[in-house]
């Protein structure tokens, strides 16, 4: 998902787009890309997303991604 320093902004509009689609149709088998996205994207560019949303977005689909635990 990372692109390389040459390449421009088209990889890194094209992986944003695919993972905005993950998470729009709710592809959970697919959110830990997302989060490596957004890992990516918050090293590359600490100020892209404010803290708050990146936090809870990060929050939000590694709760989503885990698998259901069995009721005791």
């Amino acid at each position: 998902w990372a692109a390389p320093p040459a390449a421009g902004p088209a990889p890194l509009r094209l992986a944003a787009a695919a993972a905005w689609h993950v998470v729009r149709l709710r592809r959970s088998p697919h959110y830990p890309r997302v989060l490596q996205l957004l890992s990516v994207l918050d090293a590359a560019a600490p100020g892209l997303v404010r803290y708050r949303h990146h936090a809870r977005l990060c929050l939000g689909l590694r709760a989503k991604s885990c698998p259901p635990r069995g009721r005791r």
